[in-house]
């Protein structure tokens, strides 16, 4: 059953740039699968969803899906992960909080081609459920809350889940520092050195403990 359709407003991005994809693999039925990449702009997006939350936190610089993305015909942005979280909260799919531990401990639904609509204007997107399964209402004012229920994982998808390690939380700590890995051009240069400092001062520290352990 649903949960509650929850009051999430439509949320504008800062620029309607086509977000940077990398082609993965030939997936279901000869389709090409690619990773779209979470810019810099989405990520604060994403923070608004997540009141209280840092979307860093989750570790997840992207997201699997069949196709490149696509300018919304309404307001002209291009689909992104976060128009999936949008949806599913506006249809009383899954809460908040329920949703951000998910994604932390690596956890997604057995079945992600739900009816997409874009979080800006509400518009339906080219991303639709499997034979039309959801009736492709046009608005998202118009969609009927989802029964989630069709889509929950039988013991067997469970048990094969749980089997090749699916759900399992990061053994690492994220390193969050209030700006995303990856700006809007794509570019990865600022995260790479938030890393080499923190690698850098992980070693320095480490480094003064055994000193101090042995009475340097």
């Amino acid at each position: 059953m649903p949960i509650i359709k929850q009051v999430v407003p439509f949320i504008p991005a800062g620029q309607k740039l086509k977000p940077p994809t990398k082609f993965l693999d030939k997936y279901d039925e000869g389709m090409d699968r690619y990773l779209w990449y979470i810019t810099e702009d989405e990520y604060l997006r994403l923070n608004q969803i997540f009141v209280g939350h840092d979307f860093q936190e989750t570790g997840m610089g992207g997201t699997a899906v069949v196709g490149l993305p696509v300018p919304c015909e309404g307001c002209g942005k291009y689909t992104e992960f976060i128009d999936w979280v949008w949806t599913a909260l506006r249809r009383g799919v899954h809460t908040r909080e329920f949703m951000f531990i998910s994604l932390k401990n690596r956890r997604q639904g057995a079945e992600n081609m739900h009816d997409v609509y874009c979080s800006e204007c509400g518009l339906l997107t080219p991303v639709r459920s499997r034979n039309n399964a959801e009736g492709g209402a046009p608005t998202i004012e118009l969609a009927e809350p989802l029964d989630r229920s069709k889509y929950d994982l039988t013991p067997e998808q469970v048990a094969l889940r749980s089997k090749s390690g699916g759900g399992t939380p990061l053994d690492t700590k994220v390193i969050t520092w209030g700006k995303w890995w990856l700006d809007n051009t794509g570019s990865t240069a600022a995260y790479r050195s938030r890393i080499a400092q923190a690698n850098a001062e992980a070693k320095s520290e480490a480094e003064n403990g055994v000193a101090a352990a042995i009475g340097l």
